[in-house]
């Protein structure tokens, strides 16, 4: 299976698509930046299971 981090997941599956009538990506990025790390977290997981690819975690040092 694809692994993709956590960023790449969400825009890949979120920042292409017509969004409130703006360019996906540049409404996508407004959005996220009021998400919670937990709330991107899920999103992460949710588009990874649509796009059929592994989310790659980052490790804590």
């Amino acid at each position: 299976m694809e692994k993709m981090g956590q960023m790449k997941v969400l825009v890949k599956f979120f920042g292409y698509q017509d969004y409130k009538g703006e360019t996906g990506l540049k409404a996508f990025n407004i959005e996220l930046k009021e998400l919670t790390d937990a709330e991107k977290r899920e999103l992460a997981l949710l588009a990874a299971v649509e796009l059929g690819v592994e989310v790659e975690w980052p490790v804590a040092k």
